[in-house]
């Protein structure tokens, strides 16, 4: 039974995955579970069932790829990363004091636009609603929407650089 199906499902895991590692491992996984759960499989379905477990197995694999690439993408924000002493960080006491996350703060505001600065103080600092904003800035409440969403993607994106940059110190690595 192995032998009829290990060539197409490790086929396909390959096909998909572009990587003879990540394939071999998807297809050792979809041939574990089948062995744990073989006395409750019918023949007839058994190749439908292996592609779905090995599709799920690819989807894993890509889904841990994407985390992996979006933890560790140090070049393109570099310019933006912090050192130790710009964090007020102390390894001795491992605290963060508030100064510290203030300055951080202002890091990141720091690389935003003056109008996202504006609609950042608004939003988050004012506390007004997205229909009292769209009412001063003289702009359509969709328009409010969109561009605090923009805002608030900006922003973890240059929160993201700034603390993979401390989590990287904790674990000893150095830029």
């Amino acid at each position: 039974m192995i032998k009829d199906y290990y060539k197409s499902i490790y086929g396909f895991c390959l096909s998909q995955l572009e990587n003879i590692d990540d394939a071999q491992d998807a297809t050792q996984n979809a041939f574990s579970l089948l062995i744990e759960r073989a006395d409750k499989l019918e023949d007839r379905y058994m190749r439908a069932w292996l592609f779905e477990v090995a599709s799920r197995e690819v989807f894993n694999i890509r889904r841990q790829r994407k985390r992996k690439a979006r933890f560790f993408s140090f070049e393109e924000n570099y310019d933006k990363i912090v050192t130790l002493e710009d964090t007020g960080f102390s390894l001795e006491n491992e605290s963060v004091s508030e100064e510290s996350i203030i300055d951080i703060k202002e890091k990141i505001l720091g690389d935003l636009s003056d109008s996202e600065k504006k609609l950042y103080k608004m939003i988050y600092m004012d506390n007004l609603k997205q229909r009292e904003v769209a009412e001063k800035l003289g702009i359509s409440l969709k328009a409010v929407s969109v561009r605090s969403f923009r805002l608030r993607k900006k922003i973890k994106k240059l929160a993201e650089a700034v603390f993979s940059a401390i989590l990287m110190l904790f674990m000893n690595f150095t830029f």
